[in-house]
Formats: structure tokens, sequence, C-alpha cells
């Protein structure tokens, strides 16, 4: 930190972005032996050793991850950006555990009748793999977008049917058990 010297931690699985300022979103989920490593607009997560090298790609689409073939280009607007995200599946998260590996996508839902600057809800869904990329889980709908997990749990707030733009009086906290 005093010297201001930086080095990169991993080399990246892929070199181009289709999503524009999108891709800066990166997720990392570390540990001893191996660290999970998502680019945003991939639709792929590299497994890295403890070298940081990568050691694996692991094939993350399923039905509901959709893309458009559509790039969008790194300087367009936030309302151009966040349209393009609503026909575009992002990953959100990676999680790491013992056995699995979790993948966390979205996007926002747009009505036809949202203006820029009003909240916005979210499809999310959970992918779980095995390390060696074998599919586990596929498309479990979650109630909003992940806050955090434990040595064996994915744990995401509920806000109701109306959502965390409505007014429901209380939000549970919903646990995905994994391992």
């Amino acid at each position: 930190m005093t010297t201001g010297a930086t080095e990169p931690l991993f080399e990246p699985y892929e070199q181009e972005c289709i999503g524009g300022g999108k891709c800066l979103e990166v997720s990392l989920a570390t540990g001893d032996d191996r660290s999970v490593v998502a680019l945003p607009t991939s639709a792929r997560i590299g497994i890295y050793d403890a070298s940081t090298e990568t050691k694996s790609l692991i094939d993350i689409t399923s039905p509901r991850f959709l893309r458009t073939g559509r790039t969008l280009p790194p300087a367009v607007s936030a309302e151009d950006t966040l349209r393009w995200n609503a026909e575009n599946s992002t990953i959100f998260a990676v999680y790491r555990f013992r056995e699995h590996v979790v993948t966390i996508h979205a996007r926002p839902r747009l009505g036809a009748d949202w203006v820029f600057g009003q909240p916005v809800e979210f499809t999310v869904l959970l992918n779980l793999h095995s390390y060696d990329g074998r599919l586990v889980w596929e498309d479990i709908e979650l109630p909003d977008l992940p806050i955090g997990q434990d040595s064996e749990n994915v744990f995401v707030v509920d806000y109701g049917e109306r959502g965390r733009a409505g007014t429901s009086p209380a939000a549970t906290l919903s646990t995905i058990h994994i391992s």
C-alpha cells in the first residue's frame, strides 16, 4: 500500500467483454487450494489453483441463462446498460463450497412502462456445479440477489410479493443449504 505498486491477481480467462462497463463487476471466491472467478458477462467461470493459473473452466449456461447476441459498447448510458442487462443474463456472484461452486446469474425485470430511475426488481437464478463441471442444480429461482454465504449456505433476503421496492411490513432471511 505504501508504494502504490500493483500486480495482477489472476490471469483473465477471457479477453473480450460483451457487456460494456458491466465487465468490471468481477466476482471472486478464494480458498486455500483454489479460487473461483466469474467475469460478469461470461458464460463460464474460472477455477484457479493456488498458483493463480487457470485450472479449468466451467460452462454455466442453462435454459434460463439468456443472451441476445448483441454486444454493448463500453461508452453507453446507464439506462442503455440496464436495458441490455434485462435481456442478457450476467453473473452476479460465485460462492465456493467444499465440493461445489454456486453461480448466481441475474437479470433486472423492466416492465414495458418502466422509466429509468424507478426501482428495479431482479430475476435471480442459482446453478450448482461440482468442481469438475458436473451440473448438480440448474436455474433454482431465488427471491432476490443473495447477500452472502457461510460454509454451508447461501443467504437471500425475501422481501415478499411486493419485492424490495414494495411496502411489505417485513422481510425474511432465506437460507439455501448447499453443503
